[in-house]
């Protein structure tokens, strides 16, 4: 697959067939991503690798930890407060998938029932928890954001899916309880993986971008 066709055809993955994906497959592509850069090349990345029986008792007990609103949620990395023109384009998305989900705006308990299987990584039949030491700063974050893109890149060249998602890693502590992940590790980001379901027009959805006018700031051409 070309890079750039394997850049314009990503896409969140929110709907998996349950086969099963194993974990050969997985190291593999983890492998392949493992030559994303990073600052003077530390490689500062871990990361968990959940699938089976450890993975479906982390997907009950986020959802029973997201369920109870209290105590608030507390992530590693606290979520920012969107302002224009970030919370249009978050709505935006929003607004799309509830759409094609056919979830009226005003039915709470959809939008929770929603929410909830984001939190459970839309029943994928595994999933990546990423995290770095907490000696380290926000560089290493940028860096396990260089890693991220290349196991969403690499998992299209084996006929996978899969999403990067903030959702579960709202609640580190039930990840590192079911986990094992010492306090000492910031928990950063979770993506889901696996086969995706064809038949699912969820993963027919394609989030918008704005022109590259809103991004570019070009110096030094006429």
């Amino acid at each position: 697959m070309e890079v750039i066709d394997a850049i314009l055809r990503r896409a969140s993955i929110r709907s998996f067939i349950p086969d099963p994906v194993s974990k050969e497959t997985l190291l593999q592509i983890l492998e392949i991503a493992l030559r994303a850069p990073s600052w003077t090349n530390v490689q500062p990345w871990e990361f968990a690798i959940v699938s089976g029986e450890p993975l479906a008792r982390l997907k009950k007990a986020l959802a029973e930890r997201a369920a109870n609103q209290e105590p608030p949620a507390k992530p590693d990395i606290p979520w920012p407060v969107f302002l224009e023109p970030y919370d249009r384009r978050r709505k935006e998305l929003g607004y799309g998938i509830y759409g094609v989900k056919n979830i009226p705006r005003d039915d709470q308990q959809k939008k929770l029932d929603w929410y909830l299987k984001g939190v459970q990584f839309f029943d994928a039949p595994a999933a990546i928890i990423l995290y770095v030491d907490r000696s380290l700063n926000e560089w290493s974050i940028l860096d396990v954001g260089h890693l991220s893109m290349c196991i969403l890149l690499t998992a299209q060249e084996f006929k996978m899916g899969a999403c990067s998602q903030a959702a579960p890693t709202r609640f580190p502590e039930v990840i590192r309880k079911e986990l094992g992940i010492p306090d000492s590790k910031l928990i950063l980001t979770s993506i889901a993986i696996g086969y995706p379901n064809r038949d699912d027009p969820i993963n027919s959805l394609r989030s918008t971008r704005d022109p590259i006018e809103k991004f570019a700031h070009c110096y030094g051409w006429d």
